[in-house]
């Protein structure tokens, strides 16, 4: 009785284990994304500014910038199932490390 009781508390931890690693991985992978869209909201000024300064107005700048945003919008939506399953294989790969095999 008391090895069945061992095992299954050696369970639980190793569902905490796994289910705070599956959580932190989250949370980087958010901040990450936050940064992410900074730098590209960042950018994106700086591109308007680039083209205002080599002849064209502020609303064609705005214009190219968007259009190139959108570009990049039609990318990701035409090779969104490639993109899932490389985040479902990264996650997939977290939640089933055993330890030591980080």
């Amino acid at each position: 009785m008391q090895y069945i009781d061992v095992q299954i508390n050696i369970l639980k931890l190793n569902l905490i284990g796994q289910a705070s690693k599956a959580m932190a991985g989250l949370i980087f992978a958010m901040i990450c994304f936050v940064f992410f869209f900074c730098f590209l909201f960042f950018c994106g000024f700086l591109l308007v500014e680039v083209l205002a300064e080599s002849g064209l107005s502020r609303m064609q700048s705005f214009m190219v910038t968007t259009s190139i945003y959108f570009v990049l919008l039609l990318v990701s939506f035409l090779f969104r199932k490639s993109i899932i399953r490389s985040f479902a294989g990264v996650f997939i790969r977290s939640l089933t490390n055993e330890d030591g095999k980080e």
